[in-house]
């Protein structure tokens, strides 16, 4: 779409719904999808400075993508990757490179459920339970920590094992879905740049908590000495990432069953001109109408998450392309299937 090159856009939606290319609905979706894009595509080359303007919540978007990355450093992920070896081995724990070998095995196959999930729990929900278990695991271990003395076998078996735990919440929700995150909540015409300054804060705080890992953990002349006491500060940060979660953090994907947010909430949430339902109109900022009936969501135009647009409108003769049922999305009658993702907003990074 972007190179105008219709045929192929044309043969690609198709593909993706399974229609040939001159049915109704493929054309429809065609320029809807071309609509939405003319309308985010920007006059001129986008600035860095667009990234922290107000109008339609960009700002807020940016500071979002800027501290869920920060907040992803601040769990202490990083702590463990870089200096795991020299802390278990302080706590006299034998062979601590074995440790960390298991530490990291854990953390490669824990991240396979957390890309399953992300689709089906959703990210918001992921992202404030692997802040609960991260909280509680860090906690714990530093109780724990200060409690024994370095030649409890026993006592060191629970560090590692409770360490693995907090691997396993961070590789299954934040390690990943962080970046989900922050690739979905960016309009188009600022997402390269928004997305780089996401990028940006995170290789930051990365680099910030390496640089002072040793100071706040070593006791040497200089440092803090925390030693395992520094898992108090981790573990506040993972309760600080449940509070920015909870507050900042909206879901970004279509609800499966009840428990999850629906796209209308989700649209109020990024874009506070909600069309009026009381009678039929043309909506100024959009090529779709809005209606009183509510028989059937046609979520045709779901092109990017910054013009996620709901409309409700009186159930066409055709069926559309993908209509909601209580719990699921349904395909026309003649395509028993399921689709699991934004249809459109699919189309548009494929035909792209």
């Amino acid at each position: 779409m972007a190179h105008q090159d219709k045929e192929d856009a044309v043969h690609a939606l198709s593909r993706l719904v399974s229609l040939p290319p001159d049915h109704p609905e493929v054309q429809a979706e065609l320029d809807e999808i071309r609509a939405s894009f003319q309308h985010e595509k920007p006059p001129g080359e986008p600035s860095y400075l667009d990234c922290f303007r107000p109008a339609n919540k960009i700002l807020f978007r940016t500071l979002t993508g800027i501290f869920v990355q920060s907040w992803q450093q601040l769990t202490g992920i990083n702590f463990i990757i870089y200096y795991g070896t020299a802390f278990f081995d302080n706590s006299g724990i034998s062979n601590p490179f074995l440790v960390i070998i298991i530490i990291s095995t854990t953390n490669v196959l824990t991240t396979i459920p957390g890309m399953w999930g992300v689709e089906r729990f959703g990210r918001r929900r992921l992202l404030l339970v692997g802040a609960v278990g991260m909280c509680v695991c860090q906690l714990l271990v530093a109780i724990v920590g200060v409690t024994i003395s370095t030649s409890n076998v026993a006592g060191q078996k629970v560090l590692i094992a409770l360490v693995c735990i907090y691997i396993a919440f961070f590789a299954s929700t934040w390690g990943p879905v962080a970046w989900v995150v922050t690739s979905e909540i960016f309009p188009l015409n600022v997402r390269a740049k928004a997305m780089s300054l996401s990028a940006a804060s995170n290789w930051l705080w990365n680099f910030g908590t390496g640089y002072a890992t040793p100071y706040l953990v070593n006791k040497h002349s200089g440092s803090t000495g925390l030693g395992v006491k520094v898992f108090f500060i981790w573990g506040s940060a993972c309760a600080g990432c449940f509070i920015f979660t909870y507050f900042c953090i909206f879901e970004v994907s279509i609800p499966f069953f009840p428990l999850r947010v629906t796209i209308k909430k989700l649209i109020s949430y990024f874009r506070p001109r909600v069309c009026p339902s009381n009678r039929s109109m043309s909506c100024t900022r959009t090529p779709l109408r809005c209606a009183r009936s509510p028989t059937v969501v046609n979520l045709n135009v779901m092109v990017s998450s910054s013009r996620s647009v709901l409309v409700e409108v009186p159930k066409p003769s055709t069926t559309p392309l993908f209509n909601t049922g209580r719990n699921n999305f349904l395909l026309n009658k003649n395509r028993k299937h399921t689709t699991s993702a934004l249809p459109s907003f699919i189309s548009a990074l494929v035909l792209i």
